[in-house]
């Protein structure tokens, strides 16, 4: 559906320049209309999405309408927050890990595979240690884990 909304704005934004375009003379003598053209069929296409998408992030906006999101998990991941992370795995175990620059959360369908590019030792009482050296991170599938326990960073962390 959205698609469609943006073939209707990008349409909107061309109409008025189809009448100087088809006159053959006014591309030579109104070079402006050519410029105008490509970007209404070549810039516009690419910004229309972007825009859309900035505008449903506002508070304005956003409470009014549906987010662009099939699952919970794809709207956190999309935001692209660093977070401390516990994850629960089937067999009692936890194991901790930083989700920032560098990690990879997979999205809908394929959704719960995740890649953290830190690990952490996590005690029995479930809080996160220091890093586990030499690692070059951790894979985890879906399949793996019943749940997982977010932190934000402290404050003054980088951001993704």
């Amino acid at each position: 559906m959205q698609g469609f909304l943006f073939i209707v704005i990008k349409h909107a934004f061309a109409l008025p320049l189809l009448p100087f375009i088809f006159d053959g003379g006014n591309l030579e003598k109104q070079p402006v209309y050519w410029l105008a053209l490509m970007f209404t069929l070549l810039v516009l296409p690419i910004l229309l999405p972007i825009a859309w998408k900035r505008l449903l992030s506002t508070r304005f906006l956003g409470q009014y309408l549906q987010q662009p999101y099939a699952t919970p998990w794809d709207y956190y991941f999309d935001r692209r927050k660093s977070a401390f992370m516990v994850i629960h795995l089937n067999n009692g175990n936890l194991v901790g890990g930083y989700w920032g620059p560098g990690s990879y959360a997979s999205a809908f369908p394929e959704q719960g595979d995740l890649y953290l590019s830190d690990v952490y030792a996590v005690d029995s009482s479930g809080r996160l240690g220091e890093p586990v050296p030499s690692t070059a991170g951790m894979l985890i599938r879906r399949d793996q884990y019943t749940y997982i326990e977010l932190f934000s960073p402290p404050t003054g962390e980088p951001e993704v």
